[in-house]
């Protein structure tokens, strides 16, 4: 198979010639950081050529160094002396590199050297080094580059020049912008220290633009045409991928922007740098996708997300994971049947509801610093009081393997098996009727997985129910389908197969699907709002006379379009012929875990606390401007705010029939109307606000 190597295509442009300043104006260098960026030379002069010897090949009287120093005094350099040598070493084309050997036991520690600048711009700084005997762990973070306003001062460090051990040439590469005039000079200083031995040479800076990095770019879109020849073994989603994001290279993106351009080549070369790897995680995805397919999540969104060149594929995975969370919070319940529930209080598991086979091991213990342990605990799983934790760890040596097993019998219906977990390396596992899942092998227990409210939620902000950002906890989910009453089996396991390795498992229940379908208390003849998570049976739904969506909005006039279907998600108002509405599920109909977008309502599955101000809701017969604290229920939705507040709204069908909700009132007449506030105390002269108006409730709105 053939594969690409854009790294070292980018690099091979970058050798240098035998000197440093044989740059010429227009030349394009290709940044050799992995970033796919390319500059254009301004001015191919090597701005430190007589200045500082950048070459080392013609050394000024008494072996002085020019424009280098040593320590913090900045002893002048020179040969021989200061530990500082003209090495016999050659790098190019005859050049001599410049040896140090400095320490904290030698004297002076560094070399030095400070360049003025004294024109604005953007600079290239590059410099190659060799450093045999460096202990980089320790050592690199003292050769730096750094900018400074007074010159001999290291000034504010901006870049940590490249370092490492062994007999390879490394190269520091990097550009930054400077601010500078003859009156206001800044100063360019590198510092080179305890670097117990090292070669030094090919320093240069020249003054670059950057540009569109677009030959790189053509090279990568020809090597992904070669790579397609052996398209037939890779899953046909990640060719897909790979197409689309060629097409969209070649026909869309803007050549003239650097960013996107090598964005589209920094993304095309994630997933041409390792196909087979690449082709594990799509695998991995769409055995995802099947299994949330089963929860209720409309799998053909997701599989559009597959082939989108612009969605991270590890990102797509925890999302659907998100999805599957919300979907199973909307439509799965928690049994009441204590038989059913594996998250006892109990923090000794010989005594849990579940049937342990193996849980302890013989060469087990409670204490942290033997070789392998194991723990349960009910205050490490801050999200959900109570609920144990059970650790699995093996500290040196060993492996050892623990599981919690536990057969049922289940009526028939529709459950899910949730379960969270988190790995190091270990092999952690959950099942249910012999459906498994495995979590993510993470190689660190950090990273995020699940908050304090126990929501699913894979950003950087919020709480978390562990310490240190969420302890990678994630979320699985495993749906079972029961035709008929039968016997399950229901484990989760820990398989610890090495040393330096830990494995956990926490909240383990069972839940059951019993929500089909949403009951509501109305008012006959009254408008309200609804949004569903599952697509509705429409047939079989009662106490409704009619469902509206809003197909227009203006600071006049909303216009609603009757609908024969209600999507699941979407935002609806609806016409109550009933004091009570029933709004069933459609038998293998479309569920979603978040509220589809709409032009001008927005949905909600929970409860909100208080509606932001200046948007609109519906209650009874009126349509009232939020300009107070206001809750809206779950299953609702409410109006966005608008650009242009209306002074008053009607509502019309489409073909023009009026419906029966009352228009805002903003204007009444004065002298004729007799009005209350909400104390019972008569007003002459009302603000904004409701208010009884010749006795009947109304809201006034910029009353004039």
């Amino acid at each position: 198979m053939k594969k690409l190597c854009l790294v070292f295509s980018a690099c091979t442009a970058l050798a240098f010639s035998g000197t440093v300043n044989a740059q010429s104006m227009g030349d394009i260098i290709q940044s050799p950081n992995g970033d796919y960026k390319a500059y254009e030379v301004v001015d191919g002069t090597n701005l430190f050529e007589g200045t500082i010897d950048c070459s080392f090949e013609n050394l000024a009287s008494k072996g002085e160094i020019k424009g280098w120093y040593g320590g913090d005094s900045w002893v002048q350099a020179i040969e021989g002396s200061n530990a500082m040598y003209a090495s016999a070493q050659e790098y190019k084309e005859g050049v001599r590199s410049l040896q140090i050997t400095a320490d904290k036991t030698a004297s002076p520690t560094s070399l030095r050297t400070s360049f003025k600048i004294t024109e604005s711009g953007l600079y290239l700084f590059r410099g190659w080094t060799k450093t045999p005997t460096i202990d980089v762990s320790k050592n690199r973070q003292y050769n730096i580059l750094g900018i400074s306003t007074v010159e001999k001062t290291l000034g504010n460090a901006v870049y940590q020049l490249n370092v490492a051990s062994g007999d390879a040439w490394s190269q520091s590469f990097y550009t930054f912008n400077v601010e500078a005039t003859v009156e206001t000079p800044k100063y360019l200083t590198i510092k080179f220290a305890f670097t117990n031995k090292a070669y030094v040479d090919a320093f240069s800076l020249i003054k670059v633009k950057e540009t569109p990095n677009l030959t790189l770019l053509e090279e990568t879109m020809g090597n992904v045409s070669d790579l397609l020849v052996d398209a037939d073994q890779y899953e046909e989603d990640l060719v897909q991928r790979l197409v689309n994001w060629v097409e969209y290279a070649d026909a869309e993106i803007d050549r003239t922007d650097c960013d996107a351009v090598s964005g589209a080549i920094a993304a095309i070369n994630n997933i041409t740098k390792d196909l087979d790897s690449y082709n594990d995680k799509i695998k991995s995805v769409k055995e995802e996708i099947a299994r949330a397919s089963e929860l209720g999540v409309d799998e053909a969104v997701w599989y559009a997300y597959l082939v989108d060149p612009f969605y991270n594929i590890d990102g797509l995975y925890h999302d659907l994971i998100v999805e599957e969370f919300n979907v199973v919070k909307n439509l799965y319940a928690e049994e009441e049947d204590t038989e059913l529930d594996f998250r006892s209080s109990n923090t000794n598991p010989e005594d849990n509801t579940w049937l342990n086979e193996n849980w302890f091991n013989d060469n087990l213990s409670e204490n942290n610093d033997s070789p392998i342990g194991y723990e349960v605990k009910t205050d490490y799983w801050n999200g959900v009081a109570g609920i144990p934790v059970y650790n699995l760890w093996s500290a040196k040596y060993g492996e050892a393997y623990s599981k919690l097993s536990r057969t049922i019998t289940l009526p028939a219906g529709e459950y899910v098996l949730k379960v969270s977990g988190r790995s190091l390396k270990a092999d952690v596992v959950a099942s249910i009727d012999g459906k498994q899942v495995s979590f993510p092998k993470l190689g660190s227990l950090t990273g995020y997985g699940i908050d304090i409210n126990g929501d699913a939620n894979y950003s950087a902000d919020g709480e978390y129910a562990n310490s240190d950002k969420g302890h990678a906890w994630e979320w699985r989910f495993i749906p079972l389908t029961l035709d008929s009453e039968r016997e399950v089996e229901i484990f989760v396991s820990i398989d610890l197969n090495g040393t330096n390795n830990k494995g956990s498992i926490a909240d383990v229940i069972l839940l059951r699907k019993n929500f089909n379908e949403h009951k509501r208390s109305v008012t006959s003849g009254d408008y309200g709002t609804i949004c569903l998570p599952y697509e509705v049976d429409m047939e079989h739904a009662s106490g409704v006379d009619k469902v509206y969506s809003v197909s227009s909005m203006t600071s006049e006039l909303a216009t609603l379009t009757p609908v024969e279907a209600m999507e699941a998600g979407k935002p609806y108002i609806f016409k109550a012929n009933k004091n009570e509405i029933v709004m069933p599920a459609k038998v293998g109909g479309t569920v979603v875990g978040t509220p589809q977008e709409d032009t001008y309502l927005v949905g909600t599955f929970s409860d909100i606390d208080k509606l932001t101000y200046n948007t609109y809701v519906i209650s009874g017969q009126k349509f009232y401007l939020v300009n107070s604290d206001v809750k809206c229920p779950a299953y609702r939705c409410y109006f966005k705010e608008l650009k242009d507040r209306p002074m008053s709204f009607g509502f019309v069908e489409d073909g023009g029939e009026t419906t029966g909700i009352d228009k805002i009132e903003s204007e009444v007449d004065m002298k004729n109307a007799v009005i209350y506030d909400l104390t019972g105390r008569r007003v002459t002269s009302p603000v904004k606000g409701i208010y009884i108006i010749n006795g009947k409730k109304m809201v006034v709105d910029d009353l004039k």
